[in-house]
């Protein structure tokens, strides 16, 4: 029989509910449900995977070669994730390198395929891509704030670095490098937000859209398709005050939301719902991306200097055609889990007591799921608890 031993790297964290990894080594975070937690527990106990399936057997009252397929299956996970690794007496140690050795001093500035000027609430970027397609990318974004005769203050720049990977440079410190698109412009959007909120720490960035109302904000994560944007352009619509889209910016230790107004994108699949709303979405800035066709609602400039609001709830959006609308409590470790399933950034490095800090501040906050097929019913929902 084999067994198999949790990693090194490998912590587990107080959650009610299910089970929480932390991976020093990978800078992640995992959730599980609770039959996992089960066999988490034996795995620490050293039990062998005929044990494993046995004590999951006679805890559920399956058959034994049900059992040993799902812990087969469960282990498997595992050790793709290196959660684990076999059971021969080596324990693996942290990578403590999260940065990069490259002297970026040395190296020949390239030919910018893309520069621009932009100014966020008084303070000036200059934004250089080496690749025409992050050049593309970049002007998408913030086109709305460019000032080109403006003296920049701060410099980011988009640069090609080994293994086919991007590196993001403040000033010409390197920040952080990979071949993730999505994380790259998480990246430049945090960097930003450092930039502009000097000395703030953060607790938390999260993709999802923020509104505020009565003084409280409201956090919409969701993933791309769920309907967060079409609903909080409707919501903003009937009163709410518009925080931020894409990213939900939350800074410790209280989780206050820091804005970050980005134009809210509506796909071409939401112009139909939304035109008896904004009779005028026609005449918006328009734009034809990978997602396809879409029209950019652009903020009130003053809403960058809005003060950083409590963020009283969660709501997990998800549009469903036809449905009632549904608003549903969440626990605390279900909320845990929709956050992961999506993308969510606690830091560089990520260290344990981010993550223990995170989870504390999270236990404490009403979380709810809402399925709706009708705005103006999933706008009464939200009401209820806005």
């Amino acid at each position: 029989m084999t067994c198999a031993y949790p990693a090194g790297s490998v912590r587990r964290l107080a959650a009610d509910g299910g089970l929480l990894l932390f991976d020093d080594a990978s800078q992640r975070l995992f959730a599980y449900n609770q039959t996992a937690g089960f066999l988490w527990d034996l795995v620490e106990q050293r039990a062998s995977d005929g044990e494993l399936a046995a004590a999951l057997a006679a805890r559920f009252g399956i058959p034994r070669d049900i059992a040993c397929a799902d812990v087969e299956a469960i282990l498997d996970q595992w050790r793709q994730q290196a959660l684990v690794e076999p059971g021969n007496g080596h324990v693996s140690v942290p990578d403590d390198k999260h940065g990069s050795d490259t002297d970026w001093a040395t190296v020949p500035e390239p030919r910018w395929a893309a520069t621009s000027i932009i100014t966020f609430n008084r303070t000036t970027f200059a934004l250089a891509a080496e690749h025409a397609d992050w050049g593309r990318t970049l002007s998408f974004f913030f086109r709305h704030l460019e000032t080109p005769s403006a003296r920049p203050q701060v410099c980011l720049e988009l640069r090609e670095a080994s293994a086919g990977r991007t590196a993001l440079l403040l000033n010409g410190i390197e920040r952080v490098r990979s071949d993730d698109r999505e994380q790259l412009l998480g990246c430049v959007n945090r960097v930003i937000l450092e930039c502009l909120h000097p000395g703030v720490e953060w607790l938390a960035m999260i993709h999802g859209a923020a509104l505020a109302r009565n003084g409280a904000g409201l956090a919409l994560p969701a993933p791309c398709g769920s309907g967060k944007t079409t609903l909080s352009a409707y919501l903003v619509a009937k009163g709410y005050e518009y925080l931020a889209d894409d990213q939900v910016s939350l800074a410790a230790p209280d989780g206050h939301i820091v804005p970050w107004p980005m134009p809210l994108s509506i796909k071409r699949g939401s112009f139909k719902v939304l035109s008896a709303t904004y009779p005028d979405l026609p005449s918006w800035p328009g734009h034809r991306t990978h997602r396809g066709d879409i029209r950019q609602l652009i903020p009130p400039e003053r809403v960058w200097s809005t003060a950083p609001l409590p963020l009283s709830a969660f709501v997990f959006p998800r549009y469903r055609a036809g449905a009632a609308a549904e608003l549903r409590r969440l626990t605390s470790f279900e909320t845990i889990e929709l956050l992961l399933s999506d993308k969510m950034w606690l830091g560089y490095p990520l260290t344990e007591s981010r993550v223990r800090a995170f989870v504390t501040w999270l236990a404490d906050k009403p979380a709810y799921s809402l399925v709706y097929g009708d705005l103006a019913e999933a706008a009464c929902r939200v009401q209820e608890i806005a």
